[in-house]
C-alpha cells in the first residue's frame, strides 16, 4: 500500500512539475524582451506612406481650404439671415478678382487670401460657414461620390497631379480640351457675376 501511494505522489509530482514549465515557456513566448519590443516611433516608421492624394492635399491645403471658403461665401449668400451685403460683395470681389488673371497661385498666397477675407465677413456669417456640411448627389457610391461634382455644382475632384503645383482654382481662362477646367471656369464665373450683380445693388 505504501509502494502504491509513492508511485501516485511521484505522478503527481512530475504532472505538477510538468504543468509549471509549459507555464513558463507560454509566458516567456508572449512577453519578448524590453530591446526586442518596438517603441511607438520604430511603430510609426512601419506605418505606410500617406498615399499621393492625401500627400497633395496636405501641401495644397490652403489652397482647399480657399475654394470650400469660397463656396460657403455662395451657401450662406442664399439664406437671408447671412446674406452678403453689397460693401461685403464688393470686398470679396476686390479680393478675389485679381486671381482670375494669374494662372497660378501659392500656398501662401492662398493663405494670404483667406485670413483677408475672414476680415470682411461677422462672426454670425463666419460661424454659418463653419455649420455647413458637405453635400454630395444622391444614388452614387461613395467612391463615386468623391469623383464627382456635388450639388452645389461645384467640381471636388482634385487637378491631375501634373497640374497641381501652385494649382490656381479661380483662373479664368482653361486649358483647350479640358473640359472639367472649362466647366469650373464657367461656374465660377457665374459665382463672380453673381457678386458683381449684388455688390451693384442698393
Amino acid at each position: 500500500m505504501e509502494s502504491f501511494n509513492a508511485r501516485i505522489a511521484v505522478v503527481i509530482r512530475v504532472s505538477l512539475q510538468s504543468i509549471v514549465k509549459l507555464i513558463q515557456q507560454q509566458t516567456v513566448g508572449a512577453q519578448k524582451p524590453a530591446e526586442q519590443r518596438e517603441s511607438p516611433d520604430q511603430r510609426q516608421s512601419q506605418r505606410p506612406a500617406a498615399g499621393p492624394s492625401r500627400a497633395g492635399q496636405d501641401r495644397h491645403k490652403y489652397t482647399f481650404q480657399l475654394i470650400r471658403t469660397v463656396r460657403h461665401i455662395a451657401e450662406i449668400d442664399k439664406d437671408e439671415k447671412h446674406a452678403l451685403t453689397p460693401e461685403q460683395a464688393k470686398q470679396v470681389l476686390d479680393i478675389l478678382t485679381p486671381l482670375r488673371s494669374e494662372p497660378k497661385l501659392t500656398g501662401d498666397g492662398a493663405k494670404q487670401v483667406l485670413k483677408d477675407l475672414k476680415k470682411v465677413f461677422a462672426a454670425d456669417q463666419l460661424n454659418a460657414m463653419a455649420r455647413i456640411k458637405p453635400r454630395f448627389q444622391s444614388g452614387r457610391t461613395r467612391g463615386e461620390r468623391r469623383a464627382q461634382t456635388g450639388t452645389d455644382g461645384m467640381d471636388r475632384r482634385p487637378p491631375p497631379p501634373t497640374v497641381m503645383k501652385d494649382f490656381n482654382p479661380f483662373y479664368k481662362q482653361a486649358p483647350k480640351g479640358d473640359e472639367r477646367a472649362e466647366r469650373r471656369a464657367k461656374r465660377w464665373e457665374e459665382f463672380f457675376a453673381g457678386l458683381e450683380k449684388k455688390a451693384k445693388s442698393k
